[in-house]
This record gives C-alpha cells, sequence and structure tokens, in this order.
C-alpha cells in the first residue's frame, strides 16, 4: 500500500477533541497489539520473543488511553510512565479506573495502594521491552499490562460514551477484550 504523497492533520479545537484524537490511536496500537496476538504460536512464553511487537504495541496503548482521560481533565498529559500519569488523573477518574482494572482482575477487594503497586510493577514497560536486548534479566507480569490496558480502554469508554465506535477496531481481532 503506497504512503499518501501529503498527510494533513486538522484543526484541533477543545481538549475533548484532541482527547478523542489521542484516544483513537490508543485503540489503533490496541488493535495493532489484537492483531499480532493472534499470530502468534500457542508457545507465547518471552523467552523466545515472539511476543515483542504484541508488548510494545500494547504498552503504548495504555500510555495513550492515560493520557486521553487527562486531556479530557483539561491536565497536562505529556510523561510516559504510566504511574506519573495516573497520579495526575482526578481522584474520580483513578477510582474509576481502579474499579475497572478490579473487574478485570476479579479482585473487588484490591484497594489503591495495591493497584498503584500493579501499574508501577509495568510503569516503564514501552522502554523496558523496546531495548530489551540491552538487558539480561527482563521480566514483565502480563495479565497485569492487559488488564490495566482493557480498564483503561473502558474507562474512556464510560467517560466518553460517544467514542464506542471506535471499539469495532478492537472488535476484528474476535474480541474486544485483549489477552495475555
Amino acid at each position: 500500500m503506497p504512503f499518501p504523497a501529503k498527510i494533513s492533520r486538522r484543526l484541533i479545537v477543545t481538549d475533548t477533541q484532541e482527547a478523542e484524537v489521542i484516544f483513537r490511536q490508543a485503540v489503533a496500537y490496541a488493535a495493532g497489539a489484537m492483531a499480532i496476538n493472534e499470530v502468534l504460536t500457542p508457545d507465547k512464553t518471552v523467552d523466545n520473543f515472539e511476543p515483542l511487537p504484541y508488548i510494545l504495541n500494547l504498552s503504548f496503548a495504555i500510555e495513550l488511553f492515560m493520557k486521553a482521560l487527562l486531556k479530557c481533565e483539561s491536565k497536562d498529559c505529556r510523561g510516559h510512565l504510566y504511574l506519573s500519569l495516573f497520579d495526575k488523573l482526578s481522584d474520580t477518574n483513578q477510582r474509576a479506573l481502579l474499579s475497572a482494572y478490579r473487574q478485570k482482575r476479579r479482585n473487588t477487594n484490591m484497594s489503591q495502594d495495591e493497584f498503584r503497586n500493579e501499574i508501577s510493577s509495568i510503569n516503564n514497560t514501552f522502554v523496558q521491552w523496546r531495548y530489551v536486548y540491552e538487558s539480561k534479566n527482563t521480566t514483565l507480569r502480563m495479565r497485569c499490562l492487559v488488564a490495566i490496558a482493557n480498564a483503561a480502554m473502558d474507562t474512556n469508554l464510560k467517560k466518553q460514551p460517544t467514542w464506542k465506535c471506535y471499539r469495532k477496531l478492537i472488535g476484528r481481532a474476535k474480541t474486544h477484550n485483549l489477552r495475555a
């Protein structure tokens, strides 16, 4: 498929419009992760590095999902670490994200501090895994990564119901729930 000769970006007027653009990009990366996950071999161990593109796409999607929430609050969404982005969210959005995560992990008793520890455990995934060849020992809690991605996406969709039309991008990969 050839690249277009000219790519233009339409003028974004409000924070909500910008948040929608960010969310659309997050969905695209999450859909990319799903597509990659669909073609992986049954052996999805990290040892053979096949899941690397999945991890990178999914981790970038998480960052963008959180930034979309921040932009809806008209807050600064610069930064890459999930925990610092989470800390910038309003208490309402932090609670909503925690609630969605509890549902994904089926852990209704998880405290806010425990959730912060979960986020912290994957905080720098994109950088760590992008340069995984530089590390002799890198581990990743995949179920945590996937659950946070799903929770962040679902939180956005609850806050902005008109964005549900973008869910179909992920739905093409059989289900909107990302998998570990």
